[in-house]
């Protein structure tokens, strides 16, 4: 069978990936800022919405890991990818 298109998705079109990008911003936030599990919790809602550059920019800038910008981008996205293929989870509607 030969395809005409073939359609990646990582915006929320067919998959719901919103969560796994907030878990790995708390992910960062407790193992690059040595933040309480309660303190991540706390801080996350600032960070909703926020590209991945943004967010580590802002942990950078406000908290001040010794992780440099790319390297929290690095770790956020290798966290991501790494937990993606557990529980994703399909947007209401979408039948594979």
């Amino acid at each position: 069978m030969k395809f005409k298109a073939i359609i990646f998705d990582m915006d929320g079109t067919i998959i719901d990936s919103a969560y796994r990008w907030q878990e790995a911003t708390l992910h960062i936030l407790k193992t690059k800022c040595n933040f309480s599990h309660e303190q991540a919790i706390s801080a996350i809602q600032q960070f909703e919405g926020a590209s991945t550059y943004d967010s580590c920019a802002y942990i950078k800038m406000a908290y001040k890991p010794k992780e440099s910008i790319q390297e929290l981008i690095k770790a956020k996205d290798e966290y991501v990818f790494k937990h993606m293929d557990n529980l994703v989870q399909f947007i209401d509607g979408f039948q594979s």
